[in-house]
C-alpha cells in the first residue's frame, strides 16, 4: 500500500474511534516496541527508538495531568506523577544500560494501561478531546 493511501487508511480508522481508544491503542504500541526491543538488546537504534516513543507518550502524559484547567483529583495527580517519576527512572536507566531486565517494568506498567483503556467503553463516548487516560 503507498504511503498516501496508508495515510488515509489511518485518518479514517482514527476517526471511528474515541479519544480512549485511540490512548489504548498509544501505549499498546509502545508495550509491542518494547517487548521487541527487549528480543533485540544488541540493536541499539531500534531499542532506543522504542523507548523515545515510549518516554515521549510518558511525557505528553505528565505535561496533561501538570495542566492548568486538568479536572482530575489531586491525589490522582499526584500518583500519576509519581508514577511518571519511577517511568522516567527506568527509562533513562534503560537508555544508559542497555538490558531486556530493565524494560519488563516499563512493558508491566504500560501494558496495564492499555489493557484499561480498551476493556473499559467511555461513559460519554467523547471523541478527540483530552487523554482518556486523565479525564
Amino acid at each position: 500500500m503507498s504511503t498516501r493511501k496508508t495515510a488515509t487508511y489511518e485518518q479514517v480508522i482514527l476517526s471511528a474511534l474515541s479519544q480512549r481508544e485511540i490512548d489504548g491503542l498509544a501505549f499498546a504500541k509502545a508495550v509491542f516496541g518494547l517487548e521487541e526491543a527487549s528480543k533485540a538488546v544488541d540493536d541499539y537504534e531500534a531499542y532506543s527508538s522504542a523507548l523515545k516513543f515510549h518516554q515521549m507518550l510518558w511525557t505528553y502524559i505528565q505535561a496533561d495531568v501538570a495542566a492548568d484547567g486538568n479536572g482530575l483529583p489531586d491525589d490522582l495527580k499526584a500518583n500519576i506523577l509519581s508514577l511518571s517519576i519511577f517511568v522516567d527512572s527506568q527509562t533513562i536507566m534503560a537508555l544508559a544500560e542497555p538490558n531486556a531486565e530493565h524494560l519488563y517494568s516499563l512493558i508491566a506498567v504500560d501494558k496495564s494501561i492499555a489493557s484499561g483503556l480498551l476493556a473499559t467503553k467511555p461513559t460519554d463516548d467523547s471523541r478527540h478531546g483530552a487523554p482518556a487516560l486523565l479525564s
